[in-house]
């Protein structure tokens, strides 16, 4: 008797009754203010490392002189410019990478490292690889300068293009398929919460930082700012890939419940991104 009834409670829990019949389970509840600031948390960690690591570290590796920089620009005198140029991109795809590494061994991470290593990993790869796309179908940014000092430039336009479009419908299916961790068997508005909230609240967040700019006119830093934030369309069509996938449900995933250190250390990441970096550096 005790068997059987331990039996009908693992069942239950399960999500299955003793007859076999599937009950769906209520999806967990997620804490919207920390999923918030893990969002800005990885959106801020992907424009430094653009800006900073990747024009800023050419820049000095190259022997140019760092002069202006914002959450939207990096402006280096002198050093070897096409590099410079390219590093933000190559920087974002590298990392991109490395975390997608990261997280096929995170399992036994806390759900919150999870979640940000995740949105980290889809924002290096939707805005390294959709650089690759707009700047060459654009022919403006940071790649469409760097082809320039390697004429023909409609020439590599014509061949960047396609490998954008390709390696970002890649990360796309990369980012649904890591994602399938963290939404468990399927729910629609849980997977739209996770990431409509991340993707809304750093848009708040680019947004802030780029009405602010001193160094270009707001309007273009604004403008920049949404382009790397809702431009990372990946995001929507994350929910395409999974909602559509044969691929077996994984187990339950635990809620993402409020933390308050997640939540101190993203108000104090966007008030230097917003309050200080957000009007630009003149640093020569």
């Amino acid at each position: 008797m005790a068997e059987w009834l331990k039996a009908a409670v693992l069942k239950t829990v399960n999500g299955e009754t003793r007859s076999g019949v599937r009950i769906p389970l209520p999806p967990p509840s997620d804490s919207a203010l920390t999923l918030a600031a893990i969002g800005t948390l990885a959106y801020v960690s992907c424009d430094l490392l653009h800006e900073l690591i990747g024009h800023g570290g050419a820049c000095l590796a190259t022997g140019g002189q760092p002069a202006t920089f914002s959450t939207v620009h990096f402006q280096c005198l002198g050093g070897w410019q096409p590099g410079i140029c390219a590093a933000g991109i190559v920087s974002n795809i590298v990392a991109g990478a490395g975390l997608w590494l990261v997280a096929r061994r995170s399992a036994n991470f806390s759900i919150h490292v999870r979640c940000f290593v995740w949105l980290a990993m889809a924002y290096n790869l939707f805005t390294g690889w959709g650089y690759v796309v707009s700047s060459s179908l654009g022919n403006s940014g940071d790649l469409a300068n760097a082809f320039r000092a390697a004429p023909p430039v409609w020439h590599w336009r014509a061949i960047a293009a396609p490998v954008g479009v390709l390696f970002y419908l890649l990360s796309t299916w990369i980012a649904a398929a890591r994602m399938r961790a963290l939404i468990g068997p399927g729910y629609p508005a849980r997977l739209w919460r996770l990431i409509l909230i991340p993707y809304f609240g750093s848009a708040a967040v680019a947004c802030a930082a780029g009405a602010l700019n001193q160094i270009m006119s707001a309007h273009l830093a604004i403008v920049l700012a949404v382009s790397t934030t809702l431009g990372c369309w990946g995001f929507l069509l994350v929910p395409a890939f999974l909602l559509t996938s044969r691929t077996a449900p994984a187990p339950a995933p635990l809620a993402i419940p409020r933390s308050l250190g997640w939540m101190v250390a993203a108000v104090l990441a966007a008030a230097v991104f917003v309050g200080v970096v957000g009007p630009g550096l003149r640093l020569h």
